[in-house]
């Protein structure tokens, strides 16, 4: 029977919950906001199943790097969608159009949540693009997978490398039809928080959110009048730097346990990793234009095979591993664990979500200063280099879609 008796080793991968043959495992949220696994121990027949697939008690080897690229896809729609420089988008739509299936991370309708979901339509790809910025509810992916696969049918699943290594351990073998890929991952935060952070602003707004945009590329704050009924869209975008939430998750506040010591960064099973190239002027400074550039891993033949596919419709150059990681450390190491994780999240069932930002995120003259500081460094060293192409990081935000709840 699996015990989970420190919870920073369990992942929330669900590969226990869907290899129990008696179903006696389930998956619920703790009162952080993340999923753990539940035994109802009456109906255990002690069958060792969940151990085996469990990735902390049965960790595989990791796969090395073969090749490594700086790229984005020719199509700007597709880029302007995208988190990076759309491969994932080309990955998927080449997967449907020969006649397979994708797995990736959908937000529900109310936006609140984040589940799996499976998509054989390129109309439907939209719900999959985009990063989003809370851990999903797993469900029954895993077993929707083998389903597939055992049908002969092709899948891309993509996740977070934990995820993945869940999906490998609970199928057990190897299909040739089976093809993942991970992003690199700062950490997980807490869905719960982020519901609270919903609550939060739709009270604010006095509307309700329809759509959200976790990487929305520099857009500036527009009302939006629709022509039907009188109904009203309104767009708000926040600057990461300015969302309360964003900043939450970038000081590791609230991200899972797990991701402070992270077992699968040094386990990568997936055949491509997917993230974003930050340095890019440094390091493919002739490609690079401001607008995301996609940090692409290949670790196996089949990764390799893929990106051959797409490679026609990117604009591409071929990096270093070191480089490509030098700014994005996230790819293979863990972040801290901040000393206030513990109140963070005791204050968070006890405070509104506007006194949790004040106690966390404060903002001050000082920080203000900071940031107007390092805009006008920034736009100066860029600005300087005559000649070359130099320019920083795309910016991105949140960018909100609500409607309103009372028009009158």
């Amino acid at each position: 029977m699996l015990e989970i008796k420190d919870k920073k080793n369990c992942c929330g991968c669900a590969a226990c919950a869907q290899i129990c043959p008696k179903r006696c495992i389930s998956m619920e949220a703790d009162q952080e906001g993340f999923y753990y696994p539940i035994v109802e121990k009456r109906n255990c027949i002690n069958c060792g199943r969940c151990k085996a697939v469990c990735p902390f008690l049965k960790k595989g080897e990791c796969l090395e790097v073969l090749n490594a690229y700086g790229g984005y896809s020719k199509d700007a729609e597709v880029r302007e969608t995208s988190s990076s420089g759309g491969i994932f988008s080309l990955l998927a739509s080449y997967m449907i159009l020969s006649g397979g299936v994708v797995f990736g991370i959908s937000m529900s309708d109310d936006c609140k949540s984040a589940y799996y979901r499976e998509v054989q339509d390129i109309k439907d790809l939209k719900y999959l693009q985009g990063s989003k910025y809370l851990q999903a509810e797993p469900g029954d992916t895993y077993i929707k997978v083998k389903k597939y696969l055992e049908a002969g049918k092709k899948v891309l699943f993509t996740g977070t490398v934990c995820q993945i290594n869940g999906l490998r351990l609970y199928l057990g073998k190897a299909y040739s039809q089976l093809y993942c890929m991970d992003v690199i991952c700062h950490g997980v935060p807490s869905a719960r928080l982020w519901k609270k952070y919903v609550n939060h602003i739709e009270k604010k707004y006095k509307a309700k959110l329809r759509n959200i945009n976790f990487r929305c590329k520099g857009k500036k704050s527009v009302n939006v009048k629709m022509n039907k009924a009188d109904n009203k869209f309104q767009y708000i975008y926040i600057p990461k730097d300015e969302d309360p939430y964003m900043q939450m998750f970038l000081k590791n506040y609230c991200l899972r346990l797990s991701c402070y010591e992270c077992f699968a960064k040094s386990k990568k099973l997936a055949d491509i990793t997917v993230g974003d190239l930050w340095g890019a002027e440094k390091i493919v400074s002739e490609l690079n234009d401001g607008k995301g550039m996609s940090f692409i891993i290949v670790r196996t033949q089949k990764g390799q095979e893929l990106f051959n596919v797409i490679k026609k419709d990117i604009i591409f150059e071929e990096v270093s591993y070191q480089e490509g990681v030098r700014y994005n450390p996230s790819e293979y190491s863990s972040v801290s664990r901040p000393a206030q994780r513990c109140t963070f999240f005791l204050d968070m069932d006890v405070l509104s979500f506007k006194r949790l930002q004040k106690k966390y995120i404060p903002t001050s003259i000082k920080r203000n200063i900071k940031k107007w500081m390092k805009s006008f460094v920034l736009s100066r060293t860029c600005s300087s280099k005559k000649g070359a192409k130099v320019q920083k990081n795309e910016d991105y935000g949140l960018m909100f879609t609500f409607t309103r709840v009372n028009n009158k």
